[in-house]
C-alpha cells in the first residue's frame, strides 16, 4: 500500500548522509503481472497513490514526479494534475486529456547511446519538454530540500492505535510504541472519505498516519497539525462509509427501464484494505437529469448496450438524494471494451 511504500522510501533515504542535490522523488505507477488484463479498482489505486504522494511530499517539501504509461494515465491518473508527469509512449508523441503538459517523455525502449557499455542491448531514452536552461531550473525546483531547511522534521509514522487515554493516543509502528496528544488545533481526517473526524470517533485498531512528526522520548508532535485515519471495515459499516462518498463504480447486473429513466441494479466492490474486499448490491436511479456518455440522447438503450458489454460504470451521485440505497446519479462515465 501507499503508506508502506512511502515509509520504505523515506527510511531508505535516511541511510544517506547527504541527499541534497541528488534525489528527485519519483514514483513509478504502471501495470505489472496480469494487472493490465485484470484492471485494479480505480478508487483503490487513486487512494494508495495519494497516500504515497502526500507522505513523501510532506517529508521532502517537493512534489514527486509521476512516471506512468499513456494507457495507465488515461485509466487512473487524470486527477493528479498538480504533479510533474513523466510519460512513457514508445509509439507516438504523448497526447493527454485537457491538453496537459508532460515534463519528461520516454519515447523509446530501443535506444542506443554513446558511452553506455552495460549488458543490455537497448536502453530507454527520454526527452525533456523544454530548453536546457529550463531543465536545470526545473531540477532546482523539484529537488529535495536541504537538510538545514528540514532538520526539525524527523519522522513520518504509520501505525495502529493500541490505546486511548484521555486526549492521548498510543500507536505502534514496527514494534515501537509512540504517543501523541490530541488538541483542538489538530485536524483528524478519514482517508477513505476525506471527511473530518472528531477525536471521540477514533477507535483502538484504527490505523493512522502522523506526518512530519517531531519525536521526543516516544512522543510525537505533528508539525503540520494533521493526522489521517484509515479503517479496515467490514459488512454494513464498510458499505455505509463507501456510499457516503461522492463517486462509486458499479458493475451492471440488471437493468429496469421505463421511458427515458432507468434503474441500474449492480454490484459495488468496496475495499477493506489493499487485499480484502466485499461486494454489495446497489440501485442507481438514472433520470432525465443524468449525463451518460456525454449526453447520449437515449439513455435506456445506451445503458442496455453497456450491460450487454459487461462494462463498469463510474457514477457521481447527487449529494442531497442518497437515500435508502436508491442512489441518484448526476453523471456516468464508462470503463470497458
Amino acid at each position: 500500500d501507499g503508506a508502506t511504500q512511502a515509509s520504505n522510501y523515506i527510511n531508505a533515504l535516511s541511510t544517506f548522509e547527504n541527499i541534497d542535490n541528488i534525489i528527485l522523488p519519483i514514483v513509478d505507477v504502471e501495470f505489472y503481472g496480469d494487472k493490465e488484463k485484470n484492471l485494479p479498482d480505480k478508487e483503490e489505486v487513486i487512494k494508495q497513490l495519494k497516500s504515497f504522494l502526500e507522505i513523501v511530499e510532506s517529508q521532502y517539501h517537493t512534489k514527486p514526479i509521476i512516471y506512468t504509461t499513456q494507457k495507465f494515465y488515461a485509466l487512473y491518473m487524470e486527477e493528479f494534475n498538480e504533479y510533474p508527469l513523466w510519460i512513457r509512449n514508445v509509439f507516438t508523441k504523448p497526447k493527454l486529456s485537457n491538453d496537459r503538459e508532460w515534463i519528461l517523455w520516454q519515447y523509446t525502449d530501443k535506444g542506443k547511446l554513446e558511452g553506455y557499455n552495460g549488458e543490455e542491448e537497448f536502453i530507454d531514452l527520454n526527452v525533456f519538454n523544454g530548453t536546457r536552461s529550463e531543465f536545470y531550473e526545473s531540477i532546482q525546483d523539484m529537488k529535495i530540500q536541504k537538510e538545514e531547511e528540514t532538520k526539525n522534521i524527523t519522522k513520518t509514522v504509520f501505525g495502529k492505535i493500541t490505546k486511548i487515554e484521555g486526549n492521548t493516543i498510543y500507536i505502534e509502528e514496527n514494534q515501537e510504541e509512540y504517543k501523541i496528544n490530541i488538541d483542538e488545533n489538530l485536524t483528524i481526517e478519514n482517508t477513505r472519505t476525506q471527511s473530518k473526524m472528531e477525536f471521540a470517533e477514533l477507535k483502538v485498531t484504527d490505523e493512522i498516519y502522523v506526518y512530519n512528526a517531531t519525536e521526543n522520548q516516544g512522543e510525537l508532535i505533528p508539525e503540520d497539525g494533521k493526522i489521517k485515519v484509515t479503517r479496515n471495515l467490514k459488512g454494513e459499516e464498510l458499505k455505509e462509509e463507501v456510499l457516503s462518498g461522492k463517486e462509486i463504480n458499479v458493475e451492471i447486473k440488471e437493468l429496469k427501464t421505463e421511458n427515458n429513466n432507468a434503474i441500474i441494479i449492480g454490484e459495488l466492490t468496496a475495499f477493506c484494505n489493499s487485499e480484502e474486499y466485499e461486494t454489495f448490491e446497489v440501485e442507481i436511479l438514472v433520470d432525465e437529469n443524468t449525463v451518460v456518455l456525454a449526453n447520449v440522447e437515449n439513455k435506456t438503450e445506451e445503458l442496455q448496450a453497456l450491460k450487454e458489454r459487461g462494462d463498469t460504470l463510474y457514477i457521481t451521485l447527487r449529494e442531497s438524494e442518497k437515500q435508502k440505497g436508491n442512489l441518484v446519479a448526476d453523471n456516468i462515465e464508462v470503463m470497458g471494451c
